[in-house]
């Protein structure tokens, strides 16, 4: 069975283009999970109520199917490390570091979850590969 985790990129433009993303739950080829990360970044970007109801609902999937992934306290450190590391190697600012804390959590829960993280942000997961183990590839 694969798992698969979907980036906020996914689901942003499945909602642009009117597509479901219940869809991808009735796969019985994979197992999709949802991170909490990923949720707080969808919530962040709802602007009306009927965006937010459409979220409660898919979250609540996820949440009934216990497939959603939230980031422990070894995440989060693991997570500080490594922005130390990408700052160390790349030169970095801390403000280009601070914008990657959301996809180094987002790469831990798929490496935790052995999923392939679904993404079109190829280039940040690209560079955070670099430094966590982990699967990422481009929307089909």
């Amino acid at each position: 069975m694969n798992n698969w985790l979907l980036d906020t990129s996914v689901y942003i433009s499945l909602f642009r283009e009117g597509k479901s993303p219940w869809s991808a739950l009735e796969d019985p080829t994979r197992n999709i999970y949802l991170s909490s990360v990923v949720a707080q970044e969808l919530y962040a970007g709802a602007l009306d109520a009927f965006s937010i109801r459409a979220l409660d609902r898919l979250v609540r999937s996820f949440q009934d199917m216990d497939r959603v992934l939230t980031p422990d306290r070894g995440d989060w450190i693991v997570c500080g490390k490594t922005l130390a590391l990408i700052g160390k190697a790349h030169g970095f600012e801390t403000v280009k570091r601070s914008r990657l804390v959301n996809d180094v959590l987002i790469a831990l829960s798929a490496q935790r979850a052995n999923a392939t993280l679904v993404t079109a942000n190829q280039k940040d997961f690209d560079l955070i590969e670099e430094f966590i183990a982990f699967s990422h590839v481009p929307p089909a």
